[in-house]
């Protein structure tokens, strides 16, 4: 996304550059007209006025202009740290999710290993308690390593859900006149 405002604030500078050429080239003709005019004529004095006119007009296009650019400007920033912000906690997340994933591994190595001896201990007549036990120690620590999965992306998910609630609470506090129907639908 960062790209997009990038390119969108390239586009918007070109635009304002083209602009500002439109400008100067309306303040070359104003200037030129000017000098060349002689004094005491009536139809040039009218065609002076006119350029007066279209000149400011353009200097009220430039600075509408202006601050459209900057109402931009600061509407790219807002939007740039709020995507470095969500890219920031997707990163947490997966890390968080990465060393989940890590420790569901080891658990479930550590059970296959211990399942494995068990079955070897079972089929030769021999069944141990003490392997037993280490065995259903293991399947409990992969169950608790899948309870941590879980939680961590629940975790997550409260995350994502919480800025959608806020702003849902601050579009109905902000809509006057609405009825509460009309601000749920």
């Amino acid at each position: 996304m960062p790209e997009e405002a990038a390119g969108a604030d390239e586009a918007t500078r070109a635009r304002i550059e083209a602009l500002g050429e439109r400008i100067s080239v309306a303040l070359g003709r104003v200037v030129r007209t000017v000098r060349t005019a002689p004094v005491g004529d009536g139809d040039r004095a009218e065609e002076i006025r006119e350029l007066e006119r279209q000149l400011q007009r353009e200097r009220e296009l430039a600075e509408e202009l202006r601050q459209w650019a900057e109402r931009l400007k600061h509407r790219l920033r807002r939007m740039s740290r709020r995507y470095e912000a969500r890219l920031r906690r997707l990163a947490d997340r997966i890390e968080a999710q990465s060393e989940e994933i890590r420790r569901l591994r080891d658990s479930n190595r550590a059970l296959t290993g211990e399942l494995a001896a068990l079955r070897e201990a079972a089929a030769g007549g021999a069944v141990d308690a003490a392997r037993i036990n280490r065995a259903m120690e293991t399947e409990i620590r992969a169950m608790q390593a899948a309870r941590a999965s879980e939680i961590a992306e629940i975790d997550h998910l409260m995350a994502e859900l919480r800025p959608l609630v806020r702003e849902k609470a601050g579009a109905a506090e902000t809509a006057p006149g609405m009825t509460e129907e009309a601000q749920d639908g």
